[in-house]
């Protein structure tokens, strides 16, 4: 717990408008935590990972990805103490279920943090730099830095780069936090993506954490897969010649995507994803279970039957962490 029973407005004086991370904070304002431990956090739910290598079908892979891109954001909900700023060159090596993970301070000035996660089945890697801005009644934190992941047995290659990060009522109110901005997923191999968008609430703090977004695959997708399934073999040239294919199908310039899943839900808590043809968007997380509201009717699916909201949903892609 970050105490706030001291006198701000000195600091606040010298700190409104400027990049927090040339001016000295407080201590109070810390947890007892280097940055590097925090950016460990990343891996909380690896087990989507371990279920990702383990799905045959790309589309419900770009799911589990996204659910985890999603999920690397969780631990912030809630958490307002800035973590200590590591030393150059300090490193942090975390062993845990069936991945090593390593991240080293790189650069002071900036502050900039390097990471390297190494699994039997995937690796992800990032360069990290954070821009933190205090407005007065707000801290805005800005990420830079592009994240890679690699799933071995699929040969495939996804990117991402984090959303903003803003903490509210840092001076008098309850002080709480929100992800703001466009997270987009890609498949580099296969061409597909997912766009999420992170919802800013109201001026009242209704709709607070809502994601919603949606996965495209290329027209061409069901081409790809029976180019990989024809060339079983591990072999370098086989997969060169793969790779040369699949550059000639997805940049060709009369491809096109199409719309596969909508996925809808709270970056604190989970995701779900529906087919576009059910998709209801007044829906809403309600203790974890999606619920409909009470003045809209239900959905027809393409049969003219009634489909209730819990009907509707595909899978649960993302492990709840608060109940």
């Amino acid at each position: 717990m970050v105490k706030t029973d001291f006198s701000v407005w000195s600091f606040v004086k010298q700190s409104i408008g400027k990049e927090l991370s040339k001016i000295t904070m407080p201590i109070i304002l810390n947890e007892p935590l280097s940055f590097l431990q925090r950016v460990a956090e990343y891996m909380e739910y690896s087990e989507l990972l371990d279920k990702a290598v383990g799905e045959k079908d790309p589309i419900k892979r770009m799911e589990l990805v996204s659910a985890f891109a999603v999920s690397s954001m969780s631990s912030n909900a809630g958490r307002i103490g800035k973590p200590f700023n590591p030393l150059l060159g300090e490193t942090y090596e975390l062993h845990y279920r069936n991945f090593v993970f390593v991240a080293e301070q790189v650069s002071h000035h900036p502050p900039i943090t390097a990471f390297h996660v190494e699994s039997d089945n995937y690796s992800l890697r990032a360069t990290l730099q954070f821009k933190l801005r205090f407005w007065g009644k707000s801290i805005d934190v800005q990420p830079k830095g592009l994240i890679t992941l690699q799933l071995y047995h699929f040969n495939e290659s996804y990117t991402w780069q984090n959303v903003n990060l803003t903490i509210h009522n840092i001076l008098t109110g309850k002080i709480w936090v929100e992800h703001t901005g466009t997270l987009r997923i890609t498949n580099h191999s296969l061409g597909l993506y997912c766009q999420l968008e992170f919802h800013p609430s109201n001026s009242f703090g209704h709709g607070c954490n809502r994601v919603i977004g949606e996965l495209y695959a290329p027209s061409t997708l069901d081409k790809m897969q029976a180019v990989s399934a024809s060339n079983t073999s591990h072999n370098t040239t086989v997969n060169t010649t793969i790779n040369i294919i699949s550059k000639n199908i997805f940049n060709h310039h009369n491809n096109s995507y199409v719309l596969k899943r909508i996925i809808f839900g709270n970056w604190s808590r989970g995701l779900f994803t529906v087919e576009p043809n059910v998709w209801n968007e007044k829906e809403e997380i309600i203790d974890n279970q999606p619920k409909k509201n009470s003045n809209n009717n239900d959905n027809d699916d393409a049969d003219g039957q009634s489909t209730n909201s819990s009907e509707c949903i595909e899978s649960w892609i993302m492990d709840s962490k608060y109940h």
